[in-house]
């Protein structure tokens, strides 16, 4: 029987490295994302989609269920990131961050509530980050944005329940990619090495978040839901 994984955010970051992993598992992976990630396999499909088109998000809906038909797994890995000092947070700011990091994976629980879209039993993660619970000096906006997705699925979590299927969030800690080479070219060198001192287990990789992905997918945590799965090598220590 065939496994339906819709992945957003799949062109980048965790969202790549779970597409390339869920694929090697023969899933059937349908990507959401404003650019392609060029994967070359049968069982990848790629929608090419601004989370910023809200109006559009129904229309959305309809043509995954009608080109791939209902879907037994969803991530949520699309995100925005910015240092903003709260002196000079802007209008636009709390506009960007909270669009693509709240707003959108609020939006798609109308998609996972829906039981033609969305298969029973069924899972689905959000991303989160550690931020949302150990706030760093100008990321209030990051971090608010990411604690709302924890208390958004718990919420859902309870609704959905009955109609079992598992909603939860992995908050990751540093890990090694384009977020956080941009992140260190706007902190001092000092500030950078006391972060990357306070993972006890050092920087960590998409893989090792892509493990928690894959349990959480997996029948083996059947009866977890509601839960922030911390990944983060120590830093919340």
């Amino acid at each position: 029987m065939k496994t339906n994984t819709l992945i957003i955010g799949s062109s980048s970051g965790i969202g790549l490295e779970a597409t390339k992993f869920f694929l090697k598992k023969s899933h059937n992976v349908i990507g959401i994302s404003r650019r392609n990630n060029n994967i070359k396999s049968k069982k990848f499909r790629h929608i090419n989609f601004d989370l910023n088109n809200f109006q559009d998000y129904d229309q959305l809906y309809s043509n995954i269920y009608n080109k791939f038909g209902p879907i037994n797994n969803l991530l949520f890995s699309a995100g925005v990131q910015f240092i903003r000092p709260s002196s000079i947070i802007s209008a636009n700011d709390i506009k960007k961050i909270f669009n693509i990091n709240l707003k959108s994976p609020i939006l798609f629980s109308k998609f996972i509530s829906n039981k033609r879209f969305f298969k029973r039993p069924g899972s689905v993660i959000f991303i989160s980050s550690v931020i949302a619970s150990r706030p760093a000096s100008g990321q209030s906006l990051y971090g608010s944005s990411k604690s709302g997705v924890i208390n958004h699925a718990k919420s859902l979590a309870l609704e959905v329940s009955k109609y079992k299927i598992n909603i939860n969030t992995i908050s990751p800690g540093m890990l090694k990619g384009p977020m956080l080479s941009k992140y260190s070219k706007n902190i001092s060198k000092d500030i950078y090495e006391k972060i990357t001192k306070q993972h006890p287990l050092g920087i960590g990789k998409f893989t090792d978040i892509v493990n928690g992905i894959d349990f959480l997918f997996s029948s083996k945590s059947r009866w977890i839901t509601g839960i922030d799965l911390t990944i983060d090598g120590g830093y919340s220590l």
